[in-house]
């Protein structure tokens, strides 16, 4: 019995950890040009109010040009938003979309600096 409750209360404990509605990491900590996998979001209806946000971080003077690219079909991408991060050490930038797309990429399309990496990650309402 003790062991149930134990378990339950582990579980209980996970659920209220866990936000209902977590970021999804796009680009992890890419170190050069190119896209990223797709993410497919599901139904359009429920794709609305995305927010995305890139993190550049590096030594000394960074610099990135992230695109977010979305498609209804998967073969057409069109841009969402284009962010462009320069600074010292960390930089982060973002925006937000009101459009239901039914999948969602990062593209890197420039990145400079010593020890450079960026990270893409989209958030949801």
């Amino acid at each position: 019995m003790v062991k149930k409750l134990a378990a339950l209360a582990l579980f209980v404990l996970a659920l209220s950890a866990a936000p209902a509605n977590a970021a999804t990491v796009l680009l992890n900590a890419v170190t050069s040009t190119g896209t990223g996998t797709i993410n497919y979001l599901g139904a359009k209806a429920a794709n609305a109010n995305r927010t995305y946000q890139a993190t550049e971080v590096g030594s000394g003077a960074v610099a990135a040009t992230v695109l977010v690219q979305a498609s209804d079909d998967g073969v057409g991408w069109v841009t969402l938003g284009t962010i462009t991060l320069s600074g010292s050490g960390i930089t982060s930038d973002g925006f937000a979309s009101s459009a239901a797309w039914q999948e969602v990429r990062g593209d890197v399309t420039a990145i400079s600096g010593t020890n450079a990496a960026v990270t893409l990650t989209m958030g949801a309402q």
